[in-house]
């Protein structure tokens, strides 16, 4: 777990320093991605400093997947638009015996305009829903990348 991601997801940042460092002179964000290709212990990257929810596996051929699940309750990243619809949400993640690794995206759709946030208003929230799941499977039984998502 890091608190800022590997890769950003395309259309997604208003800021360029959204991801771990990684310039010519300190290549830091490549030299963690080599360790975890490296590592068959290391099959997923969470973090949370982008304020959205998505899951990917990293580039350039990678079995390692990054999440991101940072739309926790602060202000939305603007560019950011799922198929479902924005939401403020959390994940859980489900560690198997057998090495599978499952995470839930759960979340509440925004409320309704001009509120921003749930908290000290009147609009009570919705309960909770499931947006989406991925399953990283242990790297003997990896999936094509296009699989896990459902």
């Amino acid at each position: 777990m890091g608190h800022k991601p590997l890769e950003e997801p395309p259309l997604v940042s208003e800021e360029e320093d959204k991801v771990i460092l990684n310039i010519s002179s300190h290549p830091f964000g490549d030299h963690l991605k080599k360790l975890f290709d490296e590592n068959s212990k290391v099959r997923l990257y969470c973090a949370s400093y982008s304020h959205s929810w998505h899951a990917f596996p990293l580039r350039g051929g990678s079995v390692v997947w990054q999440i991101i699940s940072g739309n926790g309750g602060a202000p939305l990243e603007k560019k950011w638009s799922p198929k479902e619809e924005r939401h403020f949400g959390f994940a859980v993640l489900d560690l198997h015996r057998s090495g599978t690794i499952e995470v839930s995206a759960y979340g509440r759709p925004l409320p309704p305009p001009p509120q921003q946030f749930y908290e000290d208003h009147p609009v009570a929230p919705e309960p909770a829903r499931l947006y989406s799941t991925v399953v990283v499977q242990n790297r003997r039984e990896q999936m094509p990348s296009s699989s896990p998502v459902r």
